[in-house]
């Protein structure tokens, strides 16, 4: 029979976490994020991989969607690394404050890299302004600072260790401070960024669409089936991260774990590089080449979504109603 797992801390003190769940409960919940991250994992390596088979990276928003997959692999790494370490976090404390760091670095790196896609189609659709190379490099150097530099300021006070069921920010020095100032402050900032954005061009497309009769209903298609993808990404941020924070919340106010909400933090936090990957990096042309290369190796099949339905070719654009004519890339 299996040992129990022994608990990540077994005793409070300045550096651990006091965690009061039972040693099967925290089987359970690491079942559970296994589960979630190898999901994880197995979408972004797949999403990776399919954009350098097909030579997507050439193209803008296909790299800064590499960058949110890459920064959600990532954390995936790090949290299979966690698991090795079980129970051992006291005899290698330097092992458990790097997983923290990556854990930390990557899931501010996918908020900061999905604002600066966001802000990429927000300049395009609404400005009619297309990043130059330079421009593209800022973007993605503020959104590697900003994840650095929230990640290395809780290092700063050695906040880093045990925190809970798996090692991140911990309660001792000024580890609650941190994880608001460095993590969910931050995060909630850029989804209300993000949903804000996408709001403007949701409503940019509609009236643009609206007020242009020369429009064909195959453009207006395309529109809709991207008003529609973007719609996804402010229910993944609420739906996957309104029980971390819950949990986090009780978890410092309350003497004693909640087993349900440990739960659910495990399964929904470590999906969100999935459903980004899904999202943002499975778009109609990856789709389209993969299904061919399955069918030319002799699998007759194809893979299609609703959101490609009457939506045009791979290869064609949108095209906006004002007097320049804006198109859309079709890789967004």
């Amino acid at each position: 029979m299996a040992s129990p797992v022994p608990p990540l801390s077994p005793s409070p003190g300045p550096t651990h976490d006091l965690l009061t769940l039972s040693p099967g409960q925290q089987r359970a919940v690491i079942g559970v994020e296994m589960f979630s991250t190898f999901l994880s994992f197995l979408g972004c390596a797949f999403v990776l991989t399919a954009m350098v088979y097909f030579r997507r990276l050439s193209q803008r928003p296909a790299r800064l969607v590499c960058a949110i997959v890459s920064a959600a692999l990532v954390e995936s790494v790090g949290t299979f690394l966690s698991f090795f370490m079980l129970g051992k976090e006291a005899e290698h404390p330097g092992m458990c404050s790097l997983q923290g760091f990556l854990a930390q670095f990557s899931q501010i790196a996918m908020f900061a890299w999905t604002l600066a896609l966001t802000l990429d189609l927000y300049l395009f659709v609404v400005n009619g302004e297309n990043l130059t190379k330079r421009k593209e490099n800022v973007i993605h150097g503020s959104a590697f600072a900003l994840s650095m530099i929230m990640a290395l300021l809780p290092a700063t006070t050695g906040a880093y260790g045990p925190a809970g069921v798996w090692c991140w920010i911990t309660h001792a020095n000024s580890g609650n401070m941190w994880r608001w100032v460095s993590f969910y402050i931050p995060i909630y900032v850029m989804a209300i960024a993000v949903i804000t954005l996408l709001a403007i061009i949701s409503y940019t497309v509609r009236v643009r669409f609206a007020s242009d009769t020369s429009t064909s209903e195959q453009e207006r298609a395309a529109a809709e089936a991207l008003v529609t993808r973007l719609r996804l990404y402010p229910l993944i941020v609420l739906g996957l991260y309104v029980f971390p924070t819950i949990n986090r919340i009780y978890d410092a106010a309350a003497p004693e774990d909640s087993f349900f909400l440990w739960i659910l933090h495990a399964l929904t936090g470590p999906l969100l590089g999935f459903c980004s990957a899904i999202v943002y990096g499975l778009d109609r042309p990856i789709r389209s080449r993969v299904s061919d290369l399955l069918y030319r190796n002799g699998f007759f099949m194809t893979w299609t979504s609703p959101l490609d339905e009457e939506s045009g070719s791979d290869d064609e654009a949108v095209v906006f109603g004002d007097e320049e004519g804006i198109r859309l890339d079709p890789d967004y």
